[in-house]
């Protein structure tokens, strides 16, 4: 059968359209760069609460608790939608609750933040103990490594936070939190202390010494304020099973990539052919 250039363009069109249609990087962690989100706290019972990271001269939030806990991640819709959740990696970046905010890179490093006061760089690589702590938390097993870990609890969720906090080198010490934020008492720094010994023995043992789960499963996901001059306003993990090559091409760049690699392989084809037919 004779191809024309015209079918040929044409089949290049529609793999193209597949290919970008599919993007497995980014589908698995639910939002991409330009996605449009909002962030809520959530408080005990599932509630979304409004996000701890109100102005520091108040540290209780509108519904009158001191916030810090797991983040609710959703869409921007006017009934928002819950995508994922997850823990803030910054202590000097705030939000407001059920604001819109934008994605604007998603990699192996927080940027725009990071309290050099204790050390922390920006950007600031996601620590592998921080990785691995949220890899576990996300697929549901984190129990099995932290004895005694409750999901859905307000006191360990504030326990985790600390914990990626100070990995992260975001605290003066483990058991010390954000200013403003009062002290979290001894249940929830036994917890602290339970984890940070449970994850450093984890990855530092023999079975995961070579992992590095920073970067490929578990990332920084940083967000811009459009609506203040796309400010630079938290950084948050995100977590892909199936791992991601970082760092991710903008839009622009998948798609100009992605004609160029389809475009050689259909005129490759037509030509092919047409060589074919001619004989």
């Amino acid at each position: 059968m004779k191809l024309t250039l015209a079918a040929a363009v044409a089949s290049v069109a529609a793999v193209m359209g597949l290919l970008i249609g599919i993007a497995p990087a980014e589908a698995a962690l639910a939002v991409s760069v330009g996605s449009d989100i909002r962030a809520f706290d959530q408080g005990n019972s599932n509630q979304l609460w409004n996000i701890y990271s109100l102005p520091q001269t108040n540290a209780n939030n509108a519904f009158g608790r001191p916030d810090i806990s797991e983040l609710v991640i959703t869409d921007n819709q006017a009934t928002p939608n819950v995508l994922f959740k997850s823990f803030c990696l910054e202590v000097n970046e705030f939000l407001d609750a059920n604001h819109r905010y934008t994605v604007s890179s998603i990699q192996n490093s927080a940027v725009g933040g990071g309290t050099t006061s204790f050390g922390g760089p920006n950007p600031d690589p996601i620590s592998n103990f921080t990785a691995a702590l949220y890899q576990h938390w996300s697929v549901g097993d984190l129990g099995v490594i932290v004895v005694g870990f409750q999901y859905n609890n307000d006191n360990w969720a504030q326990a985790v936070q600390m914990a990626v906090w100070n990995a992260e080198q975001e605290l003066a010490s483990p058991t010390t939190p954000p200013a403003n934020i009062p002290d979290l008492g001894p249940t929830v720094d036994a917890e602290i202390a339970q984890i940070n010994l449970a994850i450093t023995a984890f990855v530092g043992g023999a079975a995961n010494a070579a992992a590095d789960y920073a970067g490929t499963q578990v990332v920084a996901i940083n967000i811009v304020d459009p609506a203040n001059g796309n400010k630079n306003a938290q950084s948050f993990l995100g977590y892909n099973p199936s791992g991601i090559t970082l760092p991710l091409p903008e839009p622009a760049s998948m798609l100009i990539w992605t004609i160029g690699v389809v475009g050689i392989g259909g005129i490759s084809r037509f030509r092919r052919q047409r060589q074919s037919v001619a004989a």
